[in-house]
């Protein structure tokens, strides 16, 4: 197979190499992903979810990766209630067959956020009041120059995914929480039908007693630093969340908790990937992945 930069994969190589001039030769799969966190991979043209594989579901406004090829979300318009699928370049372009050209003049709302894993385990939500707002007056809505779903302020936006997945074990959620960040119950930023694994603890991210232990006791960052998110405080910013548990816990909302109306994340969605397994020795560099994308910190 033909690798970076014309290389063979799946040899000896210069893992060494630190620029594109001296980065010839065959690439393992551990260097590819160490090329990929060293900015050294634009050739390849790999996008996260090629590097790293296995998501049991991913939700974003980009492309993350080259085999799925479909909307990444399907878009309803307030003025006529029409529905159309867009893909990344239709999300940030403009003129004919864009968003902002669906949605010119009025407001657009997602209905269905689709997972890019190859699951097809896409997030949706039928009633169109909790649809989480994506174009606002023809302008698609933007946190720090990017796209984002707006989750409405009376927390009552929600997704809800097509399978519940039971077995969550690594979490990579890029979001703002805008209001409310000391109340109780509120901001939920991942739900489930029954349990509440990812309850979180009025100022702090995640309550010590209802939590699940499998979450809190986990290795979890905010924005790639080691943080304890049952005494780490919430803010304002776009923050990058990535938890590696240390067992599993269960997701099948975006992001209500239960049946309990207004608990929902109230502020801005970007991404989400999520997997049913161990994601350790990858962190750094889907953190870095994302970060060079979003430009978070």
């Amino acid at each position: 197979m033909i690798g970076f930069n014309g290389g063979l994969i799946g040899g000896l190589a210069n893992a060494r190499a630190t620029s594109l001039e001296s980065a010839k030769g065959v690439w393992t799969l551990p260097e590819q992903r160490n090329a990929k966190l060293a900015n050294l991979w634009p050739l390849a043209g790999l996008k996260l979810l090629d590097v790293y594989t296995g998501a049991s579901a991913a939700y974003s406004l980009r492309q993350l990766s080259n085999s799925y090829t479909g909307s990444l979300v399907t878009v309803r318009r307030s003025i006529d209630n029409s529905e159309q699928g867009f893909t990344e370049s239709q999300i940030i372009g403009s003129g004919a067959g864009s968003l902002a050209d669906f949605c010119s003049g009025t407001n657009g709302f997602v209905k269905t956020w689709h997972d890019q894993s190859g699951n097809g385990n896409d997030a949706t939500q039928s009633t169109a009041a909790n649809q989480p707002q994506i174009v606002t007056s023809g302008t698609v809505n933007i946190l720090n120059g990017k796209p984002c779903l707006a989750y409405s302020s009376s927390g009552d936006s929600n997704l809800i995914l097509t399978t519940r997945l039971t077995g969550v074990v690594s979490v990579f959620h890029l979001l703002q929480i805008t209001s409310s960040l000391t109340t109780d119950n509120l901001n939920f930023t991942l739900g489930d039908s029954s349990n509440y694994d990812y309850h979180p603890g009025g100022a702090y991210w995640l309550l010590t007693d209802l939590a699940a232990n499998s979450v809190i006791n986990g290795s979890n960052r905010i924005n790639n630093v080691i943080s304890t998110l049952t005494s780490t405080a919430k803010t304002t910013n776009q923050t990058l969340i990535s938890m590696v548990h240390s067992g599993t816990a269960t997701v099948s909302t975006l992001s209500q908790d239960r049946s309990f109306d207004g608990r929902s994340l109230r502020g801005n969605m970007q991404e989400l990937i999520l997997y049913n397994s161990s994601q350790t020795s990858n962190v750094a560099g889907i953190n870095a992945d994302i970060n060079t994308y979003y430009s978070i910190y």
